[in-house]
């Protein structure tokens, strides 16, 4: 039996590398790069090309209005702050997650209450009533390695939780 190639044995492959290289830097995006320099940084106002992706975006949804951020933990932040949260509220958010999911919520004050993972790594509708509390006001998923939550199930039992005056952005 031969080695593995972890262990000393013959290469898997043989292809000369680098076997992957992104950006791709070409003249045509170093020519993007300068012109947009040139034109604005796009951070306050909506001027180059992150205002024209937002008006794309925009416009491909069939919204008036979008805004990108920097990053998936920025726009949880703005979600919190526009929904209203605010400390004395609770979000539900599953334990088995990224610290940029609960993260956001507590730095407002608002407090995270997490709650079980089912096999696939999501939280479900009877993990999240097992977690209610008075204070909840939302609910946060994510679906973990390309497992999708049951997401009717918890629209479901978020809907229902209407009578106790929660957050409800279907």
């Amino acid at each position: 039996m031969t080695a593995l190639a972890a262990h000393g044995g013959p290469k898997t492959m043989d292809i000369p590398g680098p076997h992957y290289r992104w950006p791709i830097i070409d003249p045509s995006l170093e020519r993007a790069v300068s012109d947009q320099m040139h034109r604005s940084l796009s951070d306050r106002d909506a001027r180059g090309i992150i205002g024209e992706y937002e008006a794309a975006f925009a416009h491909f949804v069939g919204t008036p209005y979008a805004i990108s951020f920097s990053s998936g933990t920025s726009a949880i932040h703005a979600m919190s702050r526009i929904a209203g949260l605010r400390p004395g509220d609770a979000v539900l958010a599953p334990a088995y997650t990224f610290l940029a999911t609960a993260s956001p919520f507590a730095y407002d004050g608002v407090e995270v209450i997490f709650a079980d993972a089912d096999d696939h790594g999501n939280v479900t509708a009877d993990s999240l009533a097992a977690k209610l509390a008075p204070n909840v006001r939302a609910v946060i998923v994510t679906h973990m390695w390309g497992n999708p939550c049951p997401m009717d199930e918890i629209v479901a039992f978020c809907r229902s939780q209407n009578d106790r005056d929660c957050t409800n952005n279907g």
